[in-house]
């Protein structure tokens, strides 16, 4: 490998901290002496972590990005002259294809299954769905299949997504990334449970509020919500509903303060409903969850139970069902020793099996194969 070859990440979709991109990818990236730049929305260009941020304009929505955004990221990619190009949204398929067309060495990041996307997209009339996850899939392949390497995310993709070129990255933390020094036993914590992430009614939401109407009063139980709401005017619905008067809703948090959070929690949370997409997709703060000792409450979905049940740290419930979700809560806040042996057997699962050690690995040899030109 030659020295400190440089590397351009790109989104125009996503934030410049996003955790796959920036705190996954392009830190591994330079903690191995690569020349990381990320071209990503950002008010100003400021170097963190070894990895330099170079802004795009901001946008509002998906045509304020097609006409401000889309149309600056080719020159800026090519100024940057970069021995590689990883690009993540599949907004910028077409970019990728002119940048391999013009010589570029490319990868592409697959984050999520984009046919099952398409099936449950609410803009997409229900007739139109099969058709638009057709198209969706026929176009990341068509735009894919000369390009020099894909990464995804999940293992759906990796085998649909010309899986001879096709690398599994999962969304595993680092080991330690987010646990305190001298973290608190669950006993002594107070008696509240986590979800952090995006806030929406697909993501269960709804649900999880509903649950904390029908916990005992003698619980004094606390459900901490940490994320943007999307749209967010669902805040709004969600205030009406009875259970917010046990909500405490934090918005956005940075990752240390997200570190806090956790290590005032009693369990983590993943209720995800059962959509087409979620049918195939690993949510990172399963793992994030189970890194610093929480045991984890989430979706009784198929993939999700054959990967997890054996390591005897997850509550499945039925995230259609607050009562569900609700038994699951009390359990884990009435039985604080079970629950911290459920979280013992989580941390060491990471530390044997769901880490971004590993995964950085394969990571770092996409690279050495795309810069030998193999």
């Amino acid at each position: 490998m030659a020295d400190h070859p440089r590397v351009l990440h790109i989104s125009s979709v996503h934030t410049p901290f996003d955790t796959r991109i920036f705190e996954r990818e392009c830190r591994a990236l330079a903690t191995a002496g690569y020349d990381v730049a990320y071209l990503v929305q950002h008010d100003r260009e400021e170097v963190r972590n070894g990895v330099r941020i170079v802004p795009l304009p901001r946008a509002s929505g998906r045509r304020q990005r097609r006409r401000l955004v889309l149309p600056q990221v080719l020159p800026m990619a090519l100024e940057h002259n970069a021995a590689v190009y990883h690009l993540h949204d599949p907004e910028l398929l077409p970019t990728a294809a002119k940048l391999k067309r013009l010589g570029r060495r490319v990868i592409y990041d697959a984050h999520e299954d984009l046919g099952r996307q398409m099936l449950g997209r609410a803009t997409i009339p229900v007739p139109a769905r099969p058709l638009a996850a057709w198209g969706a899939g026929w176009m990341e392949k068509h735009y894919t299949k000369p390009l020099d390497a894909l990464v995804a995310a999940h293992p759906v993709v990796a085998e649909r997504l010309w899986p001879e070129k096709c690398t599994l990255l999962m969304n595993y933390p680092y080991t330690n990334e987010l646990t305190l020094a001298d973290p608190t036993p669950l006993a002594d914590r107070p008696c509240c449970v986590v979800y952090a992430g995006g806030i929406s009614a697909l993501r269960g939401i709804t649900e999880m509020v509903d649950a904390m109407a029908l916990l005992p009063a003698d619980l004094a139980a606390r459900l901490v919500l940490a994320g943007p709401a999307m749209p967010e005017s669902y805040l709004e619905e969600l205030k009406a509903r009875p259970g917010w008067s046990r909500v405490d809703y934090l918005g956005n948090v940075e990752r240390q303060r997200l570190r806090e959070v956790y290590g005032s929690a009693r369990a983590g949370l993943v209720c995800f409903l059962p959509t087409a997409h979620h049918m195939t997709s690993f949510p990172n703060k399963i793992f994030e969850y189970l890194s610093v000792g929480l045991p984890v409450i989430a979706s009784d979905l198929p993939h999700w139970r054959a990967l997890l049940e054996g390591a005897r740290c997850v509550l499945f419930v039925d995230p259609r069902d607050p009562r569900s979700v609700a038994k699951a809560v009390a359990r884990v806040l009435r039985e604080p020793s079970e629950a911290e042996e459920m979280g013992a057997r989580g941390v060491a699962a990471v530390k044997e099996r769901f880490n971004w050690e590993a995964e950085s690995r394969k990571l770092l040899a996409v690279y050495e194969r795309v810069l030998g030109g193999q």
